[in-house]
């Protein structure tokens, strides 16, 4: 459909790193790390669970002294409504960056890592599939920015288009996704 201001979702491509196991023991600290080839505005990622109870997000950044540090952004968020029964441990999953806590400042991301946590022994392995990251490429971005520099926000006013487009675009794109899935499962049952 149509996009307010030129807004369009574009997903972005990036490099998957080795999983890493800190732990052998269980709850085992597993974490995954991709990275960007150029640093992202990160609007939402979405993924298929595979039997984790929860996850963390930390994000690569330069600190103020420049020491090099991995910040928490999403702390312990929930996949699996109980880690010991599979009912939705195989669910899609989309976070949004307006999701992430108050550290995160919308700045560009050059890396993520997953960390992964399932407090449950029942299960072999646990990771995420099919992980994908989108950001918005604005055309034009810099006049429309200018043209609203000097005009107040009208705190009245409902949420504005572009969300609603950007929701029906996440929409879409988990409709896409959506009858591929299905296929998937449908092979692997008894």
């Amino acid at each position: 459909g149509p996009r307010a201001m030129g807004e369009e979702l574009v997903e972005v491509p990036f490099k998957v790193h080795p999983q890493v196991v800190k732990d052998e023991k269980r709850p085992s600290i597993i974490y995954q790390q991709v990275s960007f080839t150029t640093p992202i505005e990160l609007r939402f990622l979405c993924f298929r669970n595979y039997y984790c109870g929860y996850i963390t997000i930390k994000r690569f950044m330069v600190d103020g002294t420049g020491k090099k540090v991995w910040q928490t952004i999403l702390n312990r968020h929930q996949l699996m409504k109980d880690p010991h029964f599979e009912d939705d441990a195989q669910a899609r999953h989309v976070i949004e960056s307006s999701q992430f806590n108050s550290k995160f400042d919308g700045g560009l991301i050059k890396a993520l890592r997953f960390y992964l946590y399932q407090p449950s022994p029942s299960w072999r392995s646990f990771g995420l599939r099919q992980l994908t990251c989108y950001t918005v490429s604005r055309k034009g971005r810099s006049e429309a920015k200018r043209a609203n520099d000097d005009v107040l926000p009208d705190i009245r006013r409902p949420s504005s288009p572009p969300d609603s487009s950007l929701q029906d675009a996440i929409a879409e794109v988990l409709k896409s996704c959506e009858p591929m899935h299905r296929m998937l499962s449908d092979r692997g049952a008894p």
